[in-house]
């Protein structure tokens, strides 16, 4: 298996990414680490949200 180009943000990264894991994880009873891994640059994950 071939290591991620970007790993995905730890859930202790701030308060913020953690209402973002609870918030995944009740609706879909888990968080996707595409989330995680887009939490680094949250710019780029809101451009892809809006087309």
């Amino acid at each position: 298996m071939n290591r991620p180009l970007v790993h995905p943000a730890s859930e202790k990264e701030d308060q913020a990414f953690q209402d973002l894991i609870e918030f995944f994880n009740e609706t879909l009873g888990f968080c996707p680490n595409s989330v995680k891994t887009m939490y680094h640059r949250p710019a780029i994950a809101c451009f892809y949200s809006i087309k």
